[in-house]
């Protein structure tokens, strides 16, 4: 499914490479929390409207302590669990992936770009939770497709 969403920001992961702004970071899957993203601490009063291909769903029960951030909306409870998330495939690395060039193997196959595999989780809850002072319409889907599989 194809959704266009108001507000939605970039994805972010936390550092995958040391450089000159840190060392590598902890793995987190990437995701969507647009007024938590610490890569852009200066955009925080508004997000961009993105397009997202949704490829699956599962509910995570790991906790939202790194999405925690001051001024972050909806305002993320450290102890709280994510719950439900899409999972969405990327047309865009995950902020925090670039920097320095770097490859993953999967499955021990051949190593692949970040382009490759790009993904992000979107949190069910930002539809459901205002992202700001000002209430839902924030949170517009401005438009969505299905697109039939093959066979």
């Amino acid at each position: 499914m194809y959704l266009g969403l108001e507000e939605l920001g970039y994805p972010w992961a936390n550092r995958a490479v040391a450089d000159k702004y840190g060392p590598k970071e902890k793995f987190i899957a990437p995701r969507y929390d647009p007024y938590a993203n610490p890569w852009e601490p200066k955009r925080r009063s508004g997000a961009d409207g993105h397009a997202v291909c949704i490829i699956g769903h599962f509910h995570s029960r790991d906790f939202v302590a790194d999405t925690a951030t001051p001024g972050g909306w909806p305002v993320r409870d450290t102890n709280e669990r994510i719950g439900n998330v899409f999972v969405t495939k990327e047309t865009t690395i995950p902020c925090g992936w670039n920097g320095k060039p770097w490859t993953k193997s999967i499955a021990g196959k051949k190593k692949r770009p970040p382009a490759e595999f790009a993904y992000a989780l979107l949190p069910v809850d930002m539809f459901t939770k205002p992202m700001r002072d000002g209430g839902m319409h924030r949170r517009r889907i401005m438009d969505g497709f299905t697109i039939p599989m093959g066979p």
